[in-house]
This record gives C-alpha cells, structure tokens and sequence, in this order.
C-alpha cells in the first residue's frame, strides 16, 4: 500500500480452482500490514483482486462571473443604473470524495440558487442570482460552503465587480493656459488680451449625450461682484459626445480689466435621448487677476518734508533723522520691496507685505554734515508682472550750520606741533604766540586762552567775526629736556554752545649726550654668556656710537678694557645731533667665558660725555672621549692580552667629556657587531654627559663575547651632540691574541714509526734507538719544551734546544738494549706558552 492510500477489504479478495472443482471458489485470506496471506491447495489456480483507495482529499472551487465576466478586479463590466445584474456562480469539485450540504452565499444579501446540493469527484454546476445595477463601483463575493462523507467542512471565494454607469458631464476651463479654479488666477496687464477654453467630457460609459451648450457667466469684474451676472455663449465643434469621449470649444477671448476677474462656464445635455432624457450639466470657475503696480515715497528730515533747499538748519555734528512713508498705490501686494538712500544711508524698514491704501514707515539716522546737503530716498519692489522693477524717488535736504574755531601756537616763532621743536639754550627766553582764528560761519563771543604750563594770557579781542583772528602771547624760560606744553582757545557759539580747539607746542632744552652699543658676533651680549664661539674661531665686535644729546660732539675717541682689541672707527672723531657712527675689531676666541667694555668719550666744547657698554661671549671645546679595554687592558695597539680561543672577552668603554659645554644623545657602538650597553656614570640621571674637572661624568659601558684564534681588533666610537647642537664623536681601538697552544710528537724506534705492535724485530740485547720528532703546531712558542718516555729513566732523551717558535721542529733522541718479547714505550711531548694567561 503506497503513502496516501489505504486498502479496501471489502473489495480485496481471492478464488481459486481445481482438478476436481473446475468453478471458482472463494480462497479465505488475510490481509494486514499492507500484505495478504492464505492457505493454497494442491495443484490449485488461485485468482486474487488487491484493490487500495486514496486517502480523502475534499476541495471545492467557485468561479463568479457578473454579465458573464469573471471580474474578479475593479471596474468589471459597466452596466447602466437600474438594468438588470447577472451572476452565475460555477461550483466544482475539484477533491477525491464526494460533497454533501453545498450551498452558495453571496457577501450583499444576492440570493443565490443552485440546481442540487451534491456533487460526485469531478462534478460541476452552475448557480445563478440577480439583481439591479446600483451607481458607482459595486463588488460582492460568492462563497461556496460543502461536506465531504467523512465529515470535513471545505470552503471557496470568489469576488466579482461591476461599475453602475450613469450619464454625466465634465467640463474643465482654462484662462490663459491656467486651471485657475481659485482666485487670483494667472497675474495679467490691464487691457491685455484673455483667452478662455473649454474642453467636454462625457463621463458616462454607456450613454450618449445630445444637445450639448455651455454658457459662460461673468460673476466679479474690476474687483466688482456683478449681480445679475453677464454671460456668453461658447461655441463648440458638435452638440453630442458619445460615451466616454471629450472635445474642445472654441477659446473665447476678451480685453482684461484691471482687478480680480472671475467668470463660471457651465454645460448642459441630454443624455438616454427618447427614454429617460435626463438632462445633466457641470460647471467650473476661473480667474485672472489684472495687476496695477504702483509704489509712492515721501521722505521728510527731522520732521520736514524738505523737497527743496535750503531745508531745516542743524549744527554740524548733530543727529539728523529721516523718515520715508511708503505707499503702495498699485492693486496687489508688494513683496520683497527695499527703501536706499543715494548717500550710503543705511535705511531701516518693517519686514511686512505692501498692502494696497496702507503705508509703512522707514527711517534712518545720520551726523549733520557742513553746509547744504541732499539726499534722495528710493522706494523699490519687484513687478508682479516681471520686467522692470516698480520704483519713486523723493529728494530732502538740510543745511549744516558749523561753528569753528582754531588755534596756531608758536614757540619763539617756530609752529612747533610736534617734538623736538625748536633747541633752546636751558635758562634761555621762550616766547609763546597764539593765533586764534573764526573759521566757521557764525559769529563767536567770548573768547578765552588758557595754556597747561604757563600763566594768564592776555588777548586784545574777546569777539571774532566769521574770518577774523587775534593774537594772545606770554613768556617763559627754557628748560632741559624736551618740553611740551598744550593750548586751548575757547568762545561761545549763538546756539550757547561752546566751541573750542586745541594746539601743541614743543621745544628742547639742549644737553650733550653720547651712547655707545657694543655686539659681539652681532649679539647684543650685555650679560653672560654671549653667544658660543669655537675656541680658536674669530670674534667680531661692532660699536654703534650716537650723539644722544642736542649739541655736536667732537673729540670722540673709542677704547675697549682688552688691551688686544683696538677698535676702528675709520677716523672719525665727530657726531652731528643724533647722528651715529660704527666701529669694528676682532679677535680670535678663547676658552671659557670672556668679557670686555667699550669706552667711549667726546665733548661739546664745554661738557665731556661718556658711556660704556659691556659685551660677552662664551669660548667653548666641545670634544668626547671613549677609553676602550679588553679585559681590563688598555690595548691600543697589538697584540694585547693573549685569551685562550673560546675564553670570555670583556670590554669596558669610559666616556668622558674633556671638553667645556656639556654633551648629550650620547650613544656608543663597537664596529665588530659588538653591542656595548650602558652601565653607569649618569649620576643625575637626565641623559646629559657633563663636562668639568669638579662636576664631569664619566658613563661606563660594558660588552662581552668569546675569543676567537689569532690577532683580534675593534673599534669602539663615541657620538654625541653637544649645546649647540654640533656632533662630536670620538674612537678608540682595542686588542687581544686569541691563543690556541698545540704540540705533536712523532716516535720511531730504529727509524720505524712503529705506532703499532709488534714493531721492527730486534735481536734480544741489541741496540735499539729511539727518534722523537717535536713540532709546535700551535699559534704561540712554547718555553720549556719537555720530552719524556714511559720506559725511560729521566734524562734519558737528549734534545737540541729546551723551546720552539711557532711551526718549529726538533729531533731528539734516546737509546736502550732489546728485551726479549714485544715491547711498548710511550713518548710524550709537553711545551708552555710563554707569560701567564687567563
């Protein structure tokens, strides 16, 4: 039995035949697990039907259609209003059973009939309802409801739609292009043209409309609402649209009248000609809007609308206040609108809309300037039809009326307004005028002059006419030094004002005077240390030497307090007030710090002056120095300590700074891949190398590595930077000899090298002699050398020298009587490196 059927026992059965039963008989079987079994007779023909039924599987579908459409989506058919609607519901089912109980249901109340309530595996039928088209869009849904033998409830869904048609017009009126439904519409010149259209649309589906005409109706003109209204006809290409069609009516056009204008079409039809004949219609609105600009501006100064000259009278320096009234003589709103004045006034205005009939009020301020003054204020805001701006000007004006005094004062006839003014012997007579001049134009009254240093001035006049002047004077005595003092002259204007001036006057009490600046290296050096020069290097010194005082000097001479510089001034001994002259020396720099002053002297016939001026400067050896040695050896040069090859090798490195500016960013390297690392000497740990017998550091650096054979040397190196940011650096060698002692002994006995027994056959109790070849295979001589046998008593072995040099031989010999069997002696070689090794 596969997957999804189950087996039918009542239709599951077996026969069988025989010889003696030719008939079919029925064979009793059972069938479980998918399997039947039964017991066969002899010589038996047995027949048998295994049938298996599907699993239920009840399902049912609905297909709604409305007029015979399956409008299963908006719209669906469009049916007139009041005509009959058709549904037919066909329902199938679409399982493997058979369904009981099936009735349709319709979601709008449509009463649904169906010709029986069961359908057998694959059946159909066809249901119906009916009903009346109602307006607009309709939709409802059948829904089909069954049993199946086993009890299962199944369902179905269908919608279905129709559109409830019914006749109408549309009508949609342009103005100048615009569908201007809402006030104010397309923004327009008065008088020009205007031009109208009209497009018609039937809007119905199914009915055709006859007797078409539109009306147009003029409701507000110029602003005006007109009662009754006007009206016009409009001519369109036919009097009748079939279902769903549009056309357009001939454009009408008039002349525009300055304001808001609206007018209404409205159009009209028979629809269901010779039936119904209902009779339909639609209107729509437009506008326009014919723009008058016009902007207006009136500007008054402080109050007075002052179109010509000479305007209202304000003393110079005063405030002066503009107003400018704005006024929008036009119909419409004026946005975005600006007030300038041509004088750089800046002119403040209320952030609002131009209202038509309503004025806004600008201002501005501004200072009473001299004599006749205009301006003229612009009013300005955009065309509400584009193109050139709306714009008035209105002029104003007013005349500055300015009192004015001045003031001239002399010291001893020189108009001394700025310093020094004029050189005065100190207890010589000083003299002061003071010229008071009327330069306004008005009169002045009294007149005062007063002086911050002197006493009472005495004046001829205390009124001045426009133009005239008077002269005061006073006396005094000259003093040292520069010498300032200040006037004032005062009157009284018509307004009660008073008006003043001011004037400066200066002399210079006379005194000799000298200075001399020194450098050193074109550094101002007055305290230590100057600036840093190499010991050895050259020092420039320059003397810059002024006349500082009010009389010319003569007579000057320059010395410097080291007896070795002799400054050069080219042979110049005089010096013009406030003139200066430059002398020069040199030198060569020592070491450590130096000082020397410049002396410098001269006379103006009476008085001597002097001065002096000290400078500095800081010699400096910047130097580093580096003692390398190898186990404690200072091995500058070769050999050095001899170490055993494969001993430990110790370098020790000893930095010092010798010289007299202290040294850092100290580092030191070995140029054999040797690393030396710091160990000690940076007492205050700030990485600094100091120099000095009292003071100076020395760091210790240590590495280590194993000797190798023969002549071994590296080199260490100092770096370093000093104050000045110079590099300093600093080697120093080092060596050792890597020692590898050997010695070979090569024995024969009777000439035969008899390394192995048994040897050379010699007669029991003859001579037998004994060769013993030494060699220094070593790198190193060997003192003493000693060569001994097993069997031999000492002294036996005679050798031509006690000590070889390197790769040196010697022959020694011994002899004895043969003993009978085999014999063995062994030589042995032993040397020693000359001096202690570690």
């Amino acid at each position: 039995i596969q997957p999804g059927f189950t087996n039918d026992q009542a239709h599951t059965a077996c026969t069988f035949r025989t010889p003696d039963h030719p008939d079919d008989q029925p064979l009793p079987i059972t069938v479980s697990d998918g399997r039947f079994t039964g017991s066969i007779p002899t010589e038996s023909i047995v027949t048998c039907k295994f049938v298996n039924l599907a699993d239920p599987a009840p399902k049912i579908d609905i297909e709604k259609a409305t007029n015979g459409a399956d409008a299963d989506a908006a719209p669906g058919p469009a049916i007139p209003v009041g005509n009959t609607v058709n549904w037919t519901y066909v329902v199938t089912n679409t399982g493997n059973t058979t369904l009981n109980g099936i009735s349709v249901l319709d979601d709008q109340g449509v009463s649904v009939s169906c010709p029986h309530d069961t359908l057998g595996h694959g059946e159909s039928m066809t249901c119906t309802a009916s009903g009346t088209a109602v307006p607009g869009q309709c939709a409802n849904v059948g829904t089909v409801f069954a049993v199946d033998s086993h009890g299962t409830h199944i369902f179905d869904k269908d919608p279905s739609h129709y559109f409830g048609d019914e006749p109408g017009l549309d009508i949609e009126k342009a103005t100048n292009t615009q569908d201007a439904d809402h006030a104010p519409g397309p923004l327009v010149a008065p008088g020009s043209t205007v031009t109208w259209d009209y497009v018609v649309t039937n809007t119905s589906a199914t009915f055709d409309i006859e007797d078409i005409a539109i009306i147009d109706e003029t409701h507000i003109s110029g602003g005006v609402v007109l009662n009754p209204p006007t009206s016009a006809t409009v001519t369109c290409p036919s009097a009748t649209l079939a279902a769903g069609t549009s056309m357009t009516c001939t454009a009408r056009t008039a002349t525009a009248v300055a304001g808001q204008y609206e007018n209404v079409a409205t159009v009209t039809g028979i629809a269901d000609p010779g039936t119904s004949n209902t009779r339909v219609s639609a209107s729509d609105p437009s506008h326009y809007f014919a723009v008058v600009g016009s902007i207006d501006i009136e500007k008054a100064t402080n109050g007075d609308d002052a179109d010509d000259p000479t305007g209202p009278r304000i003393r110079v320096g005063d405030p002066v206040h503009w107003t400018y009234v704005v006024t929008n003589t036009g119909n419409t709103t004026l946005d975005s609108w600006t007030v300038s004045d041509n004088r750089g006034v800046t002119v403040t205005c209320p952030s609002v809309p131009l209202v038509p009939g309503t004025p806004q009020t600008c201002s501005a301020t501004g200072t009473a300037r001299s004599g006749q003054y205009a301006n003229i204020g612009t009013a300005t805001a955009p065309n509400p039809l584009g193109g050139t701006p709306l714009t008035d000007t209105d002029p104003s004006h007013y005349i500055g009326v300015e009192p004015s005094l001045d003031l001239e004062k002399a010291t001893n006839g020189d108009d001394a307004d700025q310093a020094p003014g004029p050189y005065i012997s100190v207890g010589g007579a000083v003299t002061w005028t003071y010229v008071v001049t009327n330069n306004g134009d008005t009169d002045l009254t009294e007149l005062q002059v007063a002086d911050n240093k002197v006493g009472a001035i005495t004046c001829s006049d205390t009124t001045l006419l426009p133009g005239e002047s008077v002269t005061c004077t006073t006396t005094g005595t000259a003093q040292a030094g520069q010498y300032t003092n200040l006037a004032l002259a005062i009157a009284v204007d018509p307004f009660g004002n008073h008006v003043g001036d001011l004037d400066l006057s200066h002399y210079f009490g006379a005194t000799p005077g000298i200075r001399v600046e020194k450098h050193t290296n074109g550094v101002d050096a007055d305290s230590a240390p100057g600036p840093y020069v190499p010991v050895g290097g050259t020092v420039d010194w320059t003397y810059e030497v002024t006349n500082t005082g009010t009389d010319p000097l003569s007579g000057i001479t320059l010395t410097d307090d080291d007896r070795g510089v002799t400054p050069d001034c080219g042979g110049q001994t005089t010096l013009a007030v406030g003139a200066s002259m430059t002398c020069t020396a040199s030198g060569i720099a020592t070491v450590d710090q130096y000082e020397n002053e410049a002396t410098v002297a001269g006379t103006d016939g009476v008085t001597a002056v002097t001065d002096t001026d000290p400078s500095h400067y800081f010699g400096y050896v910047s130097e580093i120095h580096v003692e390398k040695a190898t186990n404690g050896i200072d091995a500058d040069s070769a050999t050095g300590p001899q170490i055993l090859v494969g001993d430990a090798v110790t370098w020790s490195y000893v930095v010092t700074n010798p010289g007299n500016v202290d040294i850092h960013h100290v580092s030191v390297t070995d140029d054999m891949n040797v690393t030396p690392v710091y160990q000690s000497g940076d007492t205050n740990g700030d990485g600094i190398l100091q120099h000095g017998l009292q003071h100076g550091e020395a760091w210790t650096y240590t590495a280590t590595g194993s000797a190798v054979e023969g002549q071994y040397k590296n080199l260490a190196t100092a770096d370093g930077r000093d104050s000045l940011e110079n590099p300093v650096q600093a080697t120093d060698p080092s060596h050792y000899f890597g020692v590898k002692p050997s010695i070979d002994i090569e024995k024969s006995t009777n000439g035969e090298q008899a390394d192995t027994a048994p040897g050379p056959f010699v007669p029991v109790g003859n001579t037998v002699t004994w060769t013993y070849v030494v060699t220094n295979t070593g790198n190193t001589a060997l003192d003493p050398v000693v060569v001994t046998d097993n069997q031999l008593p000492p002294g036996s072995i005679t050798c031509p020298q006690t000590s070889l040099a390197v790769g040196d031989a010697m022959t020694c010999t011994a002899s004895g009587l043969a003993t009978v069997g085999q014999y063995t002696n062994i030589g042995t070689a032993t040397g020693t490196p000359p001096g202690p090794l570690p």
